[in-house]
């Protein structure tokens, strides 16, 4: 917090979009005994992250120019598995994602797994 500015990072926003309603928890008015989810019943199944040597190396350069952990942050994102679930990766399919000024590129080796094939500048 500064200056009545709420600085946020490492979280799945869109630059500019708006945060709304930001308040502490409140347990005795927080939370909902009876209520239900069909969509997200459960935590993700975490499936595990590896990276080639050429995309852990960028990682950890832009990391110390971003001051950010972005190796862990990368890794905690795609272990969620970010593919629609109803796809089954091949091999040779490459996806992506931009954190920060980031481009993240990676393939599924297997379905059970991930590999960040490289971490470089997003083109303009």
């Amino acid at each position: 917090v500064e200056a009545n500015r709420l600085w946020i990072s490492g979280i799945d926003l869109l630059d500019g979009t708006p945060i709304l309603d930001i308040k502490p928890y409140v347990p005795y008015a927080d939370v909902i005994e009876s209520a239900t989810n069909t969509i997200a019943s459960a935590a993700p199944q975490l499936i595990p992250v590896q990276w080639t040597d050429t995309a852990l190396q960028q990682a950890r350069g832009h990391a110390q120019r971003l001051q950010e952990p972005l190796v862990e942050l990368i890794e905690q994102c795609l272990a969620q598995d970010p593919r629609p679930a109803y796809q089954t990766p091949v091999p040779e399919r490459e996806y992506g994602a931009q954190f920060w000024d980031l481009d993240v590129r990676w393939h599924y080796p297997t379905p059970e797994l991930i590999r960040v094939l490289e971490v470089i500048p997003a083109k303009g």
